[in-house]
C-alpha cells in the first residue's frame, strides 16, 4: 500500500489528495475503456 510511503516523502497534506485522485481514477475507469472500445 503506497499511502505510507506517499505520506513519508510528500507530507501528511499530499494523503486527502491521493485518496480523491484514487478515487476519480476508479470512477473514470469503467467509462475510458467504454469510450475507447467502442
Amino acid at each position: 500500500f503506497t499511502l505510507p510511503v506517499l505520506q513519508r516523502s510528500g507530507g501528511v497534506e499530499i494523503v486527502p489528495a491521493a485518496i480523491v485522485h484514487g478515487f476519480l481514477l476508479s470512477l473514470l475507469v469503467p467509462i475510458l475503456i467504454a469510450f475507447f472500445t467502442a
